[in-house]
């Protein structure tokens, strides 16, 4: 809560600081690409649901999946710690469908992927900033997520490790099996769901080549990879934070010169970046609380 509190002081302390008036002039002749960035965030949407579909080895309902994904994405907006916080909302979702290990485990598998993925586009962010001290930052992001990311795929896949779980907790030795079974899916590096969740920060910059148009500037491929880059950057830095409110606004201010733009236009495209993804979150919402699940898995023998 406390946090909550300090994000959204700061994501109204940097646009003051610089002049709410100048960073609102950058921000308002975006708004009429809102639409279509809200598409381009459904089809990110597609992205992660296809990399569960990778990361589970089996079909779900796409009906399922569309629920259990659009709930992740609003999770993802709007919760500290997004990842585990959307994994754990798939999970409860999912969970009736394919079992509760099953999902666990291929939530673990895409929390992977996501430091892979993120990785990778920081590591572009930072060939598209060398010359400048934010590329060694995105540098030593990449080496950290890429670290991370291993070591989860290891311990999740390690037959020792999961024997040692199985014996701290030999009344979950049935679910541990089957979550360490599904983990045994696919590549160590977990190829496929990486894949999928690097396409949908692919979307993501072709978002930013939109937003940056309608503000008047002259986009270009590299560009956007450093303003996807630094978006990646503050929502790690402000992990903890909901949403990363205020975190990812005064990373984009303070690393303006790097992107060769003033802070205030820089602040704007993250505001804006945070509106299309409220806009979306709030269906999100919308859908779990209007929708339910049916169970597909068989009924407990009596």
């Amino acid at each position: 809560m406390i946090l909550a509190f300090v994000g959204v002081a700061l994501a109204l302390a940097v646009p003051l600081q610089l002049g709410f008036a100048e960073v609102y002039a950058s921000l308002k002749p975006a708004l009429p690409v809102l639409p279509l960035c809200v598409l381009c965030e459904l089809g990110r949407v597609f992205c992660e649901a296809a990399a569960t579909r990778l990361a589970l080895g089996r079909r779900v309902p796409w009906g399922v999946m569309t629920l259990a994904h659009l709930g992740a994405y609003a999770a993802i907006t709007v919760f500290p710690a997004p990842r585990p916080a959307a994994e754990a909302l798939k999970t409860t979702v999912l969970g009736e469908h394919v079992g509760v290990p099953e999902s666990a485990s291929a939530g673990a598998t895409l929390q992977a992927a996501t430091f892979f993925s993120v990785g990778t586009m920081c590591l572009l962010a930072a060939f598209a900033t060398r010359g400048t001290p934010l590329s060694w930052v995105l540098l030593g992001n990449t080496a950290l997520l890429y670290t991370l990311g291993t070591l989860l795929r290891v311990v999740m896949r390690s037959a020792r490790a999961a024997a040692w779980f199985s014996n701290r907790w030999p009344k979950r030795k049935n679910a541990i099996e089957r979550l360490h079974a599904v983990a045994k899916t696919g590549h160590v590096l977990a190829l496929g769901p990486s894949g999928c969740l690097l396409a949908s920060l692919f979307i993501k910059v072709l978002e930013q080549v939109f937003i940056t148009q309608s503000m008047g500037g002259t986009p270009t491929f590299f560009g956007s990879v450093a303003n996807e880059g630094v978006r990646l950057l503050g929502a790690s830095i402000g992990v903890l934070v909901p949403g990363q409110m205020g975190v990812r606004e005064a990373v984009f201010a303070f690393s303006a010169k790097s992107l060769g733009t003033t802070a205030a236009h820089a602040t704007a495209i993250s505001l804006f970046t945070h509106a299309i993804e409220l806009s979306l979150a709030f269906v999100g919402f919308a859908a779990l609380l209007i929708f339910r699940a049916k169970p597909k898995l068989p009924a407990p023998k009596t």
